[in-house]
C-alpha cells in the first residue's frame, strides 16, 4: 500500500508543479472605443433637457434649522442652474409625508403642533416660499394631513394637496420622473 501512494503523491507534486510554472495566457480587456461615459471627471451634466423628478420626503430631520429635506432640495435646484439648466427644461415634484409633513404649516397651525416651544415660527417656510417662486411642484400627503388632523387652510401658500405620497410617487415614476427618495 506504501508503494502504490508514492507514485501517485509524486505524480501529483510534479502535475502541481507543472501547472505552476506553465505560464497562463491572460486575457486583456479592452473597452470598446466607442464606449460612452457616463459622467466623465470634471465635465457638467450630459442630459439638461426634460428633467423630471420626483423628490419624496418623509423623514424629519433639520439642516440649518429648517427642514433637511426641503434644503436638499433647494441645493439640487442651485445645481442645476449652474450647470445651466434652464427651469423650463425641468419639473421637480416634492412630495412631503410622514412627520416631515409639518414643515409645510403655516405659523397658527405650526404653533397648534408645538404649543410647548417657545419660538413657535416654522423656519422652514421662507425656504419652502422659495422652492415654489422657482418653479418646484410642492406637495403633501392627504394621508398624513388626515392622521395629523390638518386641514387646506393650515398650509403654506402654494402646496398641492394629494392623496397619498407613496401612490402619488408611483404615479410619478411611470410618468417617467426619476425618484430620489429623502431618508
Amino acid at each position: 500500500m506504501r508503494l502504490r501512494s508514492i507514485p501517485v503523491l509524486a505524480a501529483a507534486v510534479v502535475g502541481i508543479s507543472a501547472c505552476a510554472t506553465t505560464p497562463a495566457a491572460t486575457p486583456t480587456v479592452t473597452a470598446p472605443a466607442t464606449a460612452p461615459l457616463i459622467y466623465p471627471s470634471g465635465a457638467g451634466l450630459q442630459k439638461k433637457t426634460n428633467l423630471r423628478v420626483v423628490y419624496g420626503v418623509g423623514e424629519k430631520k433639520l439642516r440649518q434649522g429648517m427642514g433637511e429635506g426641503l434644503f436638499f432640495a433647494k441645493r439640487l435646484i442651485d445645481a442645476w442652474q449652474r450647470e445651466g439648466v434652464a427651469d423650463s427644461e425641468r419639473v421637480f415634484v416634492v412630495t412631503v409625508y410622514n412627520e416631515s409633513a409639518e414643515w409645510l404649516l403655516n405659523d397658527a397651525a405650526w404653533k397648534r403642533a408645538h404649543p410647548d416651544t417657545p419660538d413657535s415660527t416654522n423656519h422652514s417656510a421662507a425656504l419652502v416660499a422659495e422652492l415654489i417662486q422657482r418653479g418646484v411642484h410642492v406637495e403633501v400627503c392627504g394621508m398624513t394631513m388626515k392622521q395629523k388632523g390638518w386641514v387646506e387652510a393650515d398650509l403654506l401658500p402654494g402646496i398641492v394637496v394629494v392623496g397619498g405620497a407613496y401612490a402619488r410617487i408611483v404615479d410619478l415614476q411611470h410618468q417617467g420622473f426619476a425618484y430620489i427618495p429623502f431618508f
